[in-house]
């Protein structure tokens, strides 16, 4: 038989009133286990974190920091000895303290509210109008085709950032840039890099003072280009050789992502690539420690 649970109306009261008070401190902004804390201290003169534990079944562990955030808000006090023991403050002046605190903090949103409503409308007025542009990718395939998109992307460029691929610079891409509007444009920014041959590239009747050119031992898989930091293609051609008798596939975009993944691989090789004196400096010595190796060799033998 269960037992049965009997409460006096005084009892009954209490409970009511201690329900109505957790939720009033609730509601002013403390966390449960704060209002449990506080009820519980509020029936001992002073209690240590052993009594708390056992009349909340609450771990030490968690009990500590709860008491040191009620220090804080200046409605526990603590007095130090062995061991420490916590005594709460009035119940009145607990409300009085945490109505203040609320009152403060709405009068704070209050002020900032007419200022964050004129900055979200500013914000609404300056996006109204911005055509909202989807993000592509295509994959363009031709040299014909490969040839139209690119003259397209690069006639209304103000920076080209690009990694060519084809030995024959001077036969090839030199024919390409020639056809470009950007070789003639003084406010177009261009940097290549390419695995080409210095010998083999001949820039003289380039005249924009903003085209930079970099050479690079590593053999680039594929030819990537970056205009205005907005758009990007990666095209691979089935002959390394010719690139005008070759098959072509392009993957261009937009996307944000893609661009970066582009710019940084491009970004990378250049910062290891060199100008055509540093490339023949860099030959000339690496023919010299050959020379000078055949010779050792020769001596040896």
């Amino acid at each position: 038989m269960e037992p049965i649970v009997t409460y006096t109306i005084s009892s009954l009261e209490r409970l009511i009133k201690l329900e109505e008070i957790a939720q009033t401190l609730t509601d002013l902004g403390l966390m449960s286990i704060q209002v449990k804390l506080l009820l519980i201290l509020e029936r001992f003169d002073y209690a240590s974190v052993k009594d708390l534990a056992k009349a909340s079944g609450i771990h030490r562990q968690e009990i500590y920091p709860v008491l040191f955030e009620l220090q804080k808000l200046g409605l526990v006090e603590k007095r130090i000895g062995k061991p420490n023991q916590y005594k709460t403050i009035p119940l009145t002046q607990i409300l009085n303290i945490l109505l203040e605190r609320k009152a403060n903090w709405i009068a704070e949103l209050q002020k900032k509210t007419p200022e964050l409503v004129q900055k979200a409308n500013a914000e609404i007025k300056s996006t109204a109008f911005i055509k909202q542009e989807d993000y592509d990718f295509k994959l363009i395939t031709g040299i014909e085709s490969f040839s139209q998109a690119l003259f397209d992307w690069v006639k209304n460029a103000q920076s080209i950032d690009m990694i060519l691929m084809f030995d024959r610079f001077a036969s090839q891409i030199g024919e390409r840039l020639k056809t470009a509007n950007f070789i003639y444009k003084e406010n177009v920014r261009v940097k290549i890099v390419t695995d080409a041959l210095p010998d083999n590239v001949n820039i003289s009747e380039i005249k924009n003072k903003n085209f930079e050119i970099r050479f690079t031992s590593f053999v680039t898989p594929v030819e990537i280009a970056i205009y205005d930091g907005n758009r990007a293609h990666l095209a691979i051609f089935s002959n390394r050789g010719n690139v005008f008798e070759t098959e072509v596939a392009a993957l261009t975009s937009n996307h944000p992502c893609y661009v970066k993944m582009l710019q940084s691989y491009f970004d990378v090789l250049w910062k290891s690539a060199k100008n055509g004196k540093q490339q023949a400096q860099s030959k000339e010595c690496m023919q010299k420690t050959t020379r000078t190796r055949n010779l050792t060799k020769t001596q040896e033998n």
